[in-house]
């Protein structure tokens, strides 16, 4: 065995997978850090030394800061979409449709704070176009459970189905802010609740 092949030899095990995973690596210290300090603790000094690699690998992947972040984004996108992809809506059962997709929502919130406040809670969609094209691939269907519960017409949908959304996404980030001093399944529970009350005095319209 040459000197080259003994000092790849004595590489300690994680430094030869960071070397391997390194993008994954990266994108899971950019999702702790905001679940543990926000986003604006994000650094590319502090994802490297938690990612246990040198300040100049992540450079092999990510042009900087921007692009880490749009990367882990777009890697936490697919998999909330590879999530929402294990139920089939079914716009017959809407109320269900609508049920499901809020339990969705907080438990990936609940298992994925990180993730969660990345992609509802970041703005970057409005500087990827991939994020932007799912975030409204989701809404539109969104709108269609909302006609089908409501009986009203899909254009007319839009102001009570961002009611909705605020609901959801404000109990949720209370929830895990610890504001509300509810747990993040309660915090569902809630969300449903008045999403009920909310839809109900808006379908009595179309009935």
């Amino acid at each position: 065995m040459g000197n080259d092949s003994v000092a790849r030899a004595k590489i300690p095990d994680a430094r030869r997978y960071h070397h391997g995973a390194l993008v994954q690596a990266m994108h899971q210290a950019v999702l702790d850090v905001i679940a543990e300090h926000g986003l604006g603790a994000v650094t590319m000094a502090e994802c490297t030394r938690r990612a246990g690699v040198t300040g100049a690998a992540p450079y092999r992947h990510f042009n900087g800061l921007d692009d880490l972040l749009l990367s882990t984004a777009h890697s936490s996108y697919e998999n909330w979409n590879a999530r929402r992809g294990q139920r089939s809506i079914d716009l017959d059962r809407p109320q269900d449709a609508l049920n499901d997709l809020i339990v969705d929502f907080f438990d990936f919130a609940r298992d994925e704070p990180g993730a969660f406040l990345l992609i509802f809670d970041s703005g970057l969609q409005r500087h990827s176009a991939l994020i932007d094209r799912w975030s409204r691939e989701g809404y539109d269907q969104f709108v269609q459970i909302i006609s089908a519960i409501s009986g009203a017409p899909v254009e007319e949908c839009h102001i009570p189905a961002l009611g909705v959304i605020a609901v959801v996404f404000g109990h949720a980030k209370m929830a895990l802010a610890g504001f509300s001093r509810v747990s993040v399944e309660k915090a569902a529970e809630l969300s449903i609740a008045a999403i009920e009350l909310l839809l109900d005095g808006f379908g009595r319209r179309y009935r």
